[in-house]
Order: C-alpha cells, then structure tokens, then sequence
C-alpha cells in the first residue's frame, strides 16, 4: 500500500514539474540542485541578494550623531544625561581612531551624509519587505489548493500570519527612519507594497541577481523535486524492508528444517513440520505480494506441496488454522498447569 502510494505521488509531482518546467528557460537538474542549496542556506543564515547595501562604521557614526543633536542640551533629567554621555563616548573613540573632527548639525556634508545613511536603510528595509511578501505570494498560492480546514491549511495559515506581523513590522521600521529626500517615500503602506511586482522594488534592480525566472515558481519547482526526490527514496527504504522481511523468514525456515533432521521425537517433529508449513505458506504470500517489486525470492515447497497449488484463499485459511492452532496449545497448556498447581496444593493441606 504504501509503495503503490508514493510511487503515484511520484509520478503526480514528476508530471506536475515537468509541466512547469516546460513554461520557462530550459533547466536541468543540477541547476534545480543549486537552487534547493541555495534555499538550504536561506534557512541556517540570514542573507540577502544585495552585496552593495551596507551599513558601516561611518554610516553607524553618523547615526549615532544624528541621535546626539537629537537630544539638545537643555533642561534634560538624569536618564537623558546618561544617554547622551554614552553617545558622547562612542563618538569620541570613533573621532579618535579615524583622526576626523565632529560637524555641526548644519554642515553640508552632515546633512548630505545623514540623507546617503537614511537611503541605505530604507533601500534594506525594503529588501527585508519584498523578501517576506515573495514568502506570503508564495504561501497564498499554496493556500488555494487545499481546503479550509484541512491540516495542511491550518499550517499554512498560521505561516501566513507569521508572515504578515514580519512585513508590519518592516515596514514600520522603514517608516520610522524619515525622509532622505532621494526618490523613495517617506513612508509606506502594506497596500503599496504586497504587491511583488510593486513599482516601489524598482530600485532594487541594480543591484539584485536577476533571473528570468519569478522566485515564487523556483519554490514550487524546489517542492516539487524534493517531494519526487523523497517518494524515490522512500520506494527503496520500502523495496530494502521487503527484502529483510523475506530474507528473515527465509532464515527461520532453514532453521527448521535443519531442526527437523535433529528431532528424536514424533511430537516434536509434528511441531517442526507444523512450523515448517507456516514459513512456506508466509513466504509464498510475501513473494506473491513483492515479486513485482524486487523479483522472485520464492524457496522450494516442501512440505506444502500439492496443498497451496497457487491457492491464495486456501494459503490464508491455512495461516488462520496454524494460528488457531497454536493459541489453544497455549491455552491447554495453561489449564495443565493451573490443574496440577490445585491438586498439588490439595494434598499439600
């Protein structure tokens, strides 16, 4: 059942890729590959597309002064004070090291730096925005083809919530750096930018790698593969499990039959004979069932020869019997054992 299971999965996801596949640029499996280990990392690092936005020591100095001015000088409570002679010292050690004087808050070059420094961070907020709404496009699309209800949408809906307080929360920190005053609004909302194909990413063009291909169709076809992938692997774990199942009955038939040729009994060798017709018939049904499989691992029968025939209902009946047969030995041999434990105990009183 469950081999029949994944090999019709299989065959749906191997259709179902190779569709999409045919939509878009000729790829192969190792470009597939690159991406599944793309998306690997993604998971144990934070990382973004863009090499050329970052903030550095300069632009944290002048963050850090931009917050200095903020405060003033006047009429501040002691906690204010405590602030500001901290950012008064990490000025001062940032001033000492690079050898630079400090600019007054209406110096050109201050104000034209703060504006570079507020571009930078609204340029990488807004990488962090388009990066979770590509994550919600990608998880409403997947939405759709389950119904509400189901496990898989419960767990799908609770990403998507997740999701979304990720993308409020990013875009009220890019609505809290200001206006730098160099094309991008001052502030945003969720309606202007869920939208994947929003005019605001326009900027991000320069300096993202693009691909012909939409990242939320490289995700479906990254499902998909690792969904092939595991239906293929779990058909051989399957196959290897039939063959130790037949390979262990196998084994314990021989040990039978080895046991018969020492047996000085007739009770005995009517028990080994009974056990004997047990593994015959239980690798008969086991072989008729794997041979389409892992092919034929049948024995010589022996001692059920003329009964199964190919018999299938009669081989059933049979396996029924023995088991029948071996729950009343057991019982029979309990009820001895309880008569002679009372009659001992009698004359014991």
């Amino acid at each position: 059942m469950k081999i029949k299971r994944t090999a019709k999965i299989e065959e749906n996801s191997d259709g179902a890729l190779q569709e999409i596949i045919s939509t878009i640029p000729v790829i192969g499996n190792d470009e597939i590959s690159k991406w599944i280990e793309e998306e690997k990392l993604s998971v144990v690092q934070n990382h973004n597309n863009d090499t050329t936005i970052v903030l550095n020591k300069t632009d944290d100095y002048f963050l850090t002064l931009q917050r200095y001015n903020s405060i003033g000088s006047e009429l501040l409570d002691e906690k204010a004070l405590d602030v500001k002679r901290r950012l008064e010292k990490t000025l001062s050690a940032f001033e000492r090291k690079h050898k630079t004087s400090r600019l007054p808050s209406n110096a050109a070059n201050y104000l034209k730096s703060i504006r570079l420094v507020k571009l930078k961070q609204k340029k990488l907020q807004l990488v962090t925005v388009k990066k979770h709404v590509a994550e919600r496009h990608y998880l409403l699309k997947l939405l759709h083809k389950y119904c509400k209800g189901q496990a898989v949408f419960n767990k799908l809906s609770k990403q998507m919530k997740c999701v979304s307080k990720k993308i409020h929360k990013a875009i009220d920190a890019y609505n809290m750096i200001g206006d730098s005053s160099d094309g991008l609004p001052e502030n945003i909302s969720f309606d202007s930018i869920k939208d994947i194909d929003s005019e605001i990413y326009n900027f991000m063009k320069d300096f993202e790698v693009v691909s012909d291909i939409p990242q939320s169709i490289k995700q479906e076809i990254i499902q998909l593969k690792c969904l092939k992938d595991r239906c293929i692997e779990e058909q051989r774990f399957l196959k290897q499990e039939m063959i130790s199942v037949i390979k262990w009955c196998k084994h314990q038939y021989l040990k039978v039959k080895e046991k018969l040729g020492e047996c000085p009994t007739s009770g005995g060798t009517a028990f080994l004979i009974k056990e004997a017709m047990y593994y015959e018939m239980m690798i008969c049904r086991l072989n008729n069932q794997f041979s389409e499989y892992i092919g034929d691992m049948s024995v010589d029968i022996v001692f059920t020869n003329g009964v199964l025939a190919d018999n299938y209902e009669k081989m059933q009946q049979m396996l029924r019997n023995v088991a029948l047969m071996e729950d009343l030995i057991v019982e029979d041999v309990e009820s001895d054992y309880e008569e002679e434990s009372g009659e001992e105990y009698i004359e014991d009183l």
